[in-house]
């Protein structure tokens, strides 16, 4: 169980992410990126599954955004253009992919499958 504190503590952790993420990049200061860069590397994304050298935190601190899906909402199907990355800061999402032998799904999608309350 999480005490109190370190709830808090999150909460505010990720609207300071937040309220920098939602700045156009390209009014984004080097400030902001100052104070992004130290609280990307605690989301459990870059601490356990991906550490990122700092040119790469540099690059998403500078040029990434923040996107709110609803439930349901399908974020991505087989045949966009790959041109980002999305990183679940709370929710869940489900992944499904082709059956290679024709039995399974018609296609590709991410799909936002939970979600919790928009920090915003």
């Amino acid at each position: 169980m999480r005490d109190g504190s370190v709830i808090g503590h999150d909460v505010r952790k990720m609207k300071d992410i937040l309220k920098i993420l939602n700045k156009p990049s390209e009014k984004r200061q080097d400030k902001d990126v100052a104070q992004l860069v130290p609280l990307l590397k605690e989301l459990k994304f870059f601490k356990e599954r991906r550490p990122m050298n700092a040119d790469e935190l540099l690059e998403i601190a500078y040029n990434g955004h923040y996107e709110f899906h609803e439930p349901g909402e399908v974020v991505y199907s087989q045949g966009d253009r790959g041109d980002r990355f999305y990183i679940v800061l709370r929710g869940k999402v489900q992944v499904s992919i082709p059956d290679p032998l024709g039995q399974g799904l018609v296609e590709a999608k991410v799909v936002v499958v939970e979600q919790e309350e928009n920090p915003d």
